[in-house]
């Protein structure tokens, strides 16, 4: 089980805006389109766990009225990893696809972003540590 961080939103301009974190589920035989796998480049699908759906929900008819409200909010994704080896190799590739039920196909969220261009090693290796 793991947790994901999927946003920001303001309540008002006077208050400071809430994060909100769901918990995910890794999807054993997830149903992903060809056109998202890479050679020897591992895939993965998760999905909203089933206990955090409802509330997920909420979370979205909430945003819907800050936007419409104009109060401002942000989503963002952030995900908690280990590295199998201990050197660093050149560049990491991460992609994100999100797919809703309003939108029956998956759309990038980001892709191909190289996580060795936004921090050294150093920051990677402090960041990312070894699976244990």
């Amino acid at each position: 089980m793991e947790i994901i961080d999927l946003g920001e939103l303001k309540a008002s301009d006077t208050e400071p805006a809430e994060t909100v974190r769901f918990t995910i589920e890794r999807q054993q035989k997830p149903n992903l389109p060809s056109w998202m796998r890479r050679a020897d480049a591992p895939l993965y699908g998760y999905k909203i766990a089933d206990k955090d759906i409802e509330r997920f929900r909420t979370y979205q008819r909430v945003a819907r009225l800050a936007k419409a409200e104009k109060r401002g909010g942000s989503i963002s994704v952030r995900t908690e990893v280990c590295r199998l080896a201990d050197e660093l190799p050149s560049e990491i590739l991460v992609s994100v696809f999100i797919k809703t039920i309003e939108i029956d196909d998956y759309v990038p969220f980001f892709e191909d972003q190289d996580v060795t261009e936004h921090a050294s090693k150093e920051d990677i290796t402090e960041l990312v540590p070894l699976c244990g």
